[in-house]
Order: C-alpha cells, then structure tokens, then sequence
C-alpha cells in the first residue's frame, strides 16, 4: 500500500518495488532451501541476536504459501485485525 500522492509524484519508484517483490517471490518459490538458509542465516539472527533450527523454518514454510498475489479475504482479515488492534483509528474497514 501507497499513499496516492506518493503514487502520483513517484510511479518509476513504486513499479521498480513491485517487480522487486515479485521477482523475490518467484525466486523464494523456486528455491525454497536456500531461501529458508539465508533467511535464518542473515534475518533472524540480525534482528533478535538467535537462530530458529532449519527444521523447524523448514516445517513452517511447508505451511505457507508464498505468493505476490494474495488472497483477498487475507487482506480483509488483515485490516480487520489492524483495526481491533488499533492501528486504523476510528473508522472500521469495510469487507467487499
């Protein structure tokens, strides 16, 4: 998500973002292994100073789907739980 002024004043910068994301997912879809060694590698460890065991990285990824695309009703559910969380202020989102 973008503010549409920042949309508006910087199209080259948000499509170079998007096909950065989209070229990482496919990359993380079609390497798999190496994608959970680097992230347990570089990721974790540089944000909370430990490691998560590769099999246990391993048994989470097998229950995700990694994807550019995401299923609306994540999304919805998503924005549900920031509101009830408080992040979206007073007007709750509506569900299409």
């Amino acid at each position: 998500m973008v503010r549409a002024d920042y949309l508006e004043n910087h199209p080259d910068v948000i499509k170079k973002l998007l096909v950065a994301h989209v070229d990482e997912t496919i990359w993380i879809q079609q390497n798999q292994d190496e994608a959970i060694k680097t992230f347990k590698r570089n990721k974790i460890k540089k944000l909370t100073g430990k490691t998560i065991p590769i099999n246990e990285l391993q048994e989470a990824f097998s229950r995700m789907e990694i994807t550019y695309d995401p299923v609306k009703s994540s999304l919805y559910k998503s924005a549900d739980n920031a509101y009830y969380l408080g992040f979206l202020g007073d007007k709750k989102p509506e569900s299409k």
